[in-house]
């Protein structure tokens, strides 16, 4: 059917401690009923280089109260993510690309409205984050997710021949080492919380339907670590009718055996044929109109399409089926306005040219081989037996004109020798026998050892680094910042990713800046397969620094292409001219050591387009796809900016680049989001309302132990001093039901409250005091403390209150801002205990900046969820108005103050008790456009 982590503490760092991820946590999830997401459904279409999938997700909402979720999940690190729809009571509710600003703010108009909502952010280029609020009580939502992919070609080698496509999706993210608090800003929309494998994991799994086109006879579709049901339909071609010299291909139709836990990638091989020598291209069109997935007018009501697989009509099965990309026919007439719509979009004009090795020299290179592998903990049990294969069998490749240096890295690098190594048996044989016995151990402190591997070696060798590892780290772009800056001129950098779900972000980001191979060991047999791969690249280079250029190219991505090695073509986006003109590429072919290169060049005439825009026909025209080419072309365009970033582009100016890139291709990038909003309200805004954050599963064959994990019930207090306690939480929420840790963390804290206390300190308010702006204090009511949490407050109010008997107030946590307008704000927060009430309408707040100011309001009744008593686990918004003049500030902390009648358990009956609540900046999110909040 359908099928990480938050704040514990833990211990300090040491080099043998377990690496401990962004404050993650294992969750006991509570069963299949309390769980939202029932389980996800993976389809999709491969042909000739390229594949079309849709990542459906089931959610149920099992309680009495409208819901929203949170989920991390992984994409394709290399995928264009097109198209997103939301399925509730029939309704198909279409995603629209947004700035990133734009779609937060048009989820939150829409939960403080009641319509049923979704938006997908990307955090890194396989992490993304996904939010569905307003999922009706007792109801189930469908959420599609379609992403343009390629497929990876593995060349034939001693362990797999003949040459294989392999289709690879994630289905979760890896746990990430995040290094000390603030390293990584953004840790807590990355690393989600663990379902404990001891306990089950989760109830969620995932079926499959990958219909794979083309296949020739006596190719096998093989699917390492799941069992394969397969349908065959022989005689069907996977094109569109049209005749084609060659004999037809076979249509395979895979799912699995058996629903299959979230804990991997899900990876098909299958074998394909020798590439044909020489350059290949095919022409396409951008997106138009937004990517229509499985069919319909695209209007809301519309009910969706099956998967693919179901479709109108198939894939261009027609494409040539020996190259990556080259895409020969057109889609059927249905489909292709399924998948590029109507209506403005993307207007290019592009091609996929792929460049296939012309010829293989008969000599190798010698080689100057360093291996970076990683010792963390997170490596422990099968991952860092894999490196070890993918290492020792690096070393037996080695000849005696080669030199070696083996760098282990985990909280420290460790070197085999102080320099290379010339590869003679014996010192080879001494480096296996050191490499069988390494252990798991410690942090992930990457950016140190891909500095200490960059070192020059000799001028007359190849220059190979390797990295091995599962790539769990959270400061992705510091490493890529380090290989961009040190990565000496000649120098190829390669990644192979181990493990059941390897961090994509890392590894392929680290072989495209060292224009280098990006490989994946997920068993024995594809680890040998890697080592092996990686020789035939590093031995034998065919074409080296690679030129596009032409009076018909407007531009190309990767910007700096690798190099074409035996058994590895090279495929790359151009944009063309519509005009059309001369396209030319040129290198220099590889000739024996200490030779000159011999120059390489090939050209093409492009076609201008039709008067009408449309493209030639007749002779000279190019192959032709109706796949949106320039969402693949606007996707490695923006990552060549992040790369850009990396090495020393400014924050600003990239980021204005890649919203405008990703804008223009009509694809989710970190500065653009996909939202898809109801046209109508579907629940009641002004009822309490729930909201859960989906625990993952930890990827197949990772110990939670050696990462750090702990039991979300492990509570530490480290006091520093009797009565003094650096961080302590007034209430204990259930976190699976109330959202993550950091909605609740509170940077104002005391860290002088008493052991025997729960919270802050308020001074004393007699019943009917309400105290001025100048009672309220100025700066010294937050001292000197940041949001970050560091330092000490004063409590509110200053010394007015010493002489009085202080009285405790209840931390509801950390607000979140639905609406702000003028005077004008409506906030949400979790409800701290059963029975709990709303403040009044009327009822005076008290307002702290951070920046020292000060501000008075009421609470707005008409605009606030009713005053209760409420459930424990459910969320309600407080309307307020500023007292006055004025508007809400949009870049200051603050902190919210109020009394009311006792309603806690066990509260006394007279008096008021106090509340406080902070709530954070978001200058993203803009004022609302509208009239006033009602």
């Amino acid at each position: 059917m359908f099928a990480s982590p938050a704040s514990a503490p833990h211990a300090p760092h040491t080099p043998h401690a377990p690496q401990a991820s962004g404050g993650a946590a294992l969750v006991s999830v509570d069963g299949a009923h309390d769980f939202p997401l029932e389980g996800a459904h993976l389809a999709a279409r491969a042909d000739g280089g390229m594949a079309c999938s849709t990542f459906r997700q089931r959610f149920r909402n099992p309680h009495a109260e409208p819901l929203e979720v949170v989920y991390v999940l992984p994409l394709p690190a290399d995928g264009a993510v097109l198209g997103y729809r939301i399925t509730v009571a029939d309704r198909v509710i279409r995603g629209e690309i947004r700035t990133r600003e734009a779609a937060q703010k048009a989820y939150r108009d829409a939960l403080y409205e009641g319509r049923t909502v979704g938006l997908l952010e990307q955090e890194r280029a396989d992490t993304f984050r996904q939010q569905v609020g307003n999922i009706p009580a007792h109801t189930a939502v469908e959420v599609e997710i379609d992403v343009l992919h390629p497929l990876a070609f593995r060349a034939a080698t001693p362990t797999s021949s003949p040459a294989q496509w392999e289709y690879r999706f994630p289905t979760t993210v890896g746990v990430r080492y995040m290094g000390g608090a603030g390293r990584v800003p953004d840790a807590h929309r990355i690393d989600p919380d663990r379902a404990d494998p001891s306990a089950g994991g989760t109830p969620a799994r995932l079926t499959l339907a990958l219909e794979v086109a083309g296949m020739d006879p006596g190719s096998v579709l093989r699917a390492p670590g799941h069992a394969l049901q397969l349908s065959e339909d022989a005689g069907a071609t996977a094109g569109t009718g049209t005749s084609d010299s060659r004999p037809p291909g076979r249509r395979v139709t895979a799912t699995l055996a058996e629903p299959t836990p979230l804990d991997r990638d899900m990876v098909a091989r299958w074998d394909a044929p020798a590439p044909g020598i020489g350059v290949h291209l095919v022409e396409g069109t951008g997106l138009h109109g937004g990517y229509r997935g499985n069919g319909g007018s695209g209007e809301e009501g519309v009910r969706a399409g099956d998967l693919p697989g179901d479709q109108a009509g198939d894939l261009p099965g027609d494409q040539a089926r020996d190259l990556p990309g080259d895409h020969a026919r057109d889609l059927p007439g249905d489909q292709a306005r399924d998948l590029v719509g109507d209506g403005a979009g993307d207007d290019g004009r592009y091609a996929l040219v792929t460049v296939v090795p012309p010829t293989i020299p008969g000599h190798a290179f010698a080689r100057d081989l360093t291996i970076l592998l990683d010792t963390s903990g997170s490596m422990h049990g099968l991952p860092l037996e894999l490196g070890k294969t993918v290492v020792e069998r690096l070393l037996r490749s080695l000849g005696g004109e080669d030199r070696f240096e083996v760098l282990t890295f985990g909280s420290t690098v460790d070197r085999f020798a102080r320099s290379p190594t010339a590869a003679t048996r014996d010192e080879v044989d001494n480096a296996v026998k050191r490499l069988r016995k390494l252990e798991a151990s410690g942090c992930t402190e990457m950016r140190a050892a891909v500095a200490e591997a960059l070192r020059p070696l000799r001028s007359d060798a190849q220059r190979q680094v390797v990295l091995v590892t599962d790539g769990y780290i959270g400061f992705e772009g510091a490493v890529l910042s380090e290989a961009m800056t040190r990565l000496p001129p000649g120098v190829r950098f390669h990644a192979v990713g181990v493990g059941a779900a390897p961090n994509r972000t890392l590894t392929g980001g680290l072989a495209r800046a060292g224009r280098g191979l990006e490989l994946f060991a997920q068993d024995g047999a594809s680890a040998a397969e890697s080592a092996d791969l990686l020789r035939a690249a590093s031995v034998r280079p065919v074409l080296t620094e690679l030129v596009i250029s032409g009076s018909a190219l407007v531009a190309h991505a990767p910007a700096r292409p690798r190099d074409v090695a035996e058994g590895h073509p090279v495929v790359v986006t151009v944009e063309l001219a519509s005009s059309g003109g001369l396209l030319a590429l040129s290198g220099n072919m590889a000739g024996p050591p200490g030779s000159r290169p011999e120059p390489w060049r090939w050209s093409v005439r492009i076609p201008p387009l039709a008067a009408e825009g449309g493209p030639e026909s007749g002779a000279g025209a190019l192959p032709r796809t109706l796949l949106p080419l320039g969402a693949l072309y606007g996707r490695e365009r923006i990552a060549d900016l992040e790369l850009e970033e990396a090495a020393g582009a400014g924050r600003v100016e990239t980021d204005a680049r890649i919203e405008a890139t990703a804008l223009r291709h009509r694809i989710v990038s970190r500065r653009t989001s996909l939202v898809a909003v109801s046209d109508a309200p579907t629940v009641d805004p002004s009822e309490p309302t729930r909201r859960q954050t989906v625990a993952v599963e930890l990827p197949a064959g990772m110990s939670a132990e050696m990462v750090g994990l702990h039991h979300e019930g492990d509570m530490t207090i480290f006091s520093a001093a009797p009565g003094l306690v650096l961080h302590e939480r007034v209430e204990r929420f259930d976190f699976r039901t109330t959202g993550t840790r950091e909605d609740v963390a509170n940077p104002f804290t005391s860290t002088e409250a008493p052991l025997d206390g729960g919270g802050p300190w308020i001074g004393g308010v007699e019943e009917g005091d309400l105290r001025s702006e100048g009672d309220l204090g100025s700066e010294g009511d937050f001292g000197s403390e940041s949001a970050s949490g560091s330092g000490a407050h004063a409590p509110m109010g200053g010394n007015r209150g010493a002489s009085r008997e202080p009285r405790r107030a209840l931390d509801l946590g950390t607000a979140r801002i639905l609406r702000r307008e003028g005077g004008a704000l409506v906030l949400e927060f979790d409800v701290p205990h059963p029975g709990f009430h709303l403040a009044g309408g009327g009822t005076e707040v008290r307002v702290a900046l951070s920046g020292g100011g000060v501000l008075r309001a009421r609470v707005d009744a008409a605009a606030s969820t009713r005053v209760g008593p409420h459930r424990a686990g459910t969320r309600v918004r407080l309307a307020l108005r500023l007292v006055g003049h004025g508007h809400w500030p949009a870049t200051e902390t603050m902190r919210l103050a109020w009394d009311a009648h006792p309603r806690a358990p066990g509260a006394s009956t007279s008096g008021k008790e106090s509340f406080e609540i902070t709530v954070h900046p978001e200058p993203g999110l803009a004022q609302h456009d509208g009239g006033d909040i009602d």
